[in-house]
């Protein structure tokens, strides 16, 4: 690994999200230097692009997948692609504010001990998205982003505790996980801990990664003079519904995994689940 030429490989999943994806492309050449990179990205549509790439970004390591393989398998099969010391994993539908993967890169360089750091990042009109959290709970449950008693007490502790648990977005601070839609990951720690868990189609493995690199000794970082915009849902919304049921399956498998298993518990968990989801596809077939 030490003759490697490249810094950083970025490392994008798509699915049928061409539009957002040119715009992320378009803003990584226009805002990448001082850096040795590649673009490397592993597309789950049935349709192929590859003359399209060819055409419009001929250095752009493109692999269709045919079928919608699910995020982290996507993940996986793009990561072997990738020849750089720092894996910069993007969700298509963010575009880059300025020279992410330089202030990222960098940042890894001169702390050996942090295998994941990630951006800031803004919504479309430039307000924050938090984009840390603390790794979930029991009490996560009642105190989700959808749940009554968030709503109704926006600012109760408890809430807090799990979406703001820096307090300030303005300074580096170590966290427990981290949005997937832009990450920098150390290809080192990867290499210790293993490769996303590809049981999760889609959602959590952002949350299952920086859990077992963080069991593993490695730190997650959050560093804000990267910014980048994110487009929230965008790459979900074109089947919001099967979004909706893909987050709650992988919220259950998450349990499974990280959680200490009884019988009684596991029922209320998994009736818990359903409910939130099935309100949440309500709410979403009115909407």
């Amino acid at each position: 690994m030490s003759a490697l030429l490249i810094d950083v490989s970025f490392l994008i999943v798509d699915y049928k999200a061409l539009l957002p994806l040119r715009r992320l492309l378009d803003s990584a050449y226009e805002k990448t230097e001082g850096i040795r990179y590649e673009i490397v990205v592993t597309d789950n549509s049935e349709y192929d692009k590859s003359s399209f790439f060819r055409e419009n970004y001929p250095d752009i390591r493109y692999i269709n997948n045919k079928t919608n393989l699910g995020f982290s398998k996507a993940v996986n099969i793009g990561i072997w692609q990738c020849t750089g010391k720092y894996i910069l994993l993007l969700n298509p539908d963010t575009r880059l504010k300025n020279n992410v993967a330089l202030l990222l890169a960098r940042y890894l360089d001169n702390q050996p001990d942090v295998g994941i750091v990630g951006s800031r990042i803004l919504n479309d009109d430039e307000s924050l998205q938090f984009s840390c959290r603390s790794f979930p709970s029991y009490k996560t449950a009642f105190f989700h982003r959808y749940s009554l008693l968030t709503k109704l007490f926006p600012k109760n502790k408890y809430s807090n505790e799990y979406f703001n648990p820096v307090g300030s977005y303005d300074k580096p601070v170590e966290v427990d996980w981290l949005s997937g839609s832009c990450m920098m990951i150390r290809k080192q720690a990867l290499d210790a801990v293993g490769l996303f868990d590809e049981n999760f189609f889609m959602y959590c493995e952002d949350v299952d990664i920086c859990r077992r690199m963080k069991s593993h000794g490695w730190k997650i970082v959050y560093y804000p003079e990267a910014v980048i915009y994110h487009s929230i849902g965008k790459s979900s919304s074109q089947n919001k519904m099967k979004a909706i049921r893909e987050r709650h399956k992988s919220m259950w498998v998450y349990y499974k995994k990280h959680f200490k298993r009884h019988k009684t518990i596991d029922i209320i968990i998994w009736f818990g689940i359903i409910a939130r989801c099935v309100s949440r596809l309500i709410v979403a077939l009115f909407q």
